[in-house]
């Protein structure tokens, strides 16, 4: 045993409280220390203008043209 230094609980402090332990939950949650102190999602709308967010768009389809325009460009290779 190391000078002064504490054995980590194996209970997270949510569990102490009753809330089920999340660490077998979402990817950011397993890469979290503590599930509970993972960091929040962002406050910015995603995604609210873009093709598909209504019922109408969905039944209609996107043209291939809108498609491609939404499309990131690949990055080219430099042969040199």
């Amino acid at each position: 045993m190391s000078k002064n230094i504490p054995e980590p609980d194996p209970r997270s402090r949510a569990e102490d409280e009753g809330i089920p332990d999340l660490q077998d939950g979402t990817p950011a949650a397993r890469r979290a220390v503590d599930p509970q102190e993972a960091p929040l999602p962002g406050d910015r709308p995603e995604a609210v203008d873009d093709f598909g967010t209504t019922r109408e768009e969905q039944r209609a389809g996107e043209s291939l043209d809108g498609r491609l325009d939404r499309e990131d460009p690949e990055q080219q290779a430099v042969f040199g």
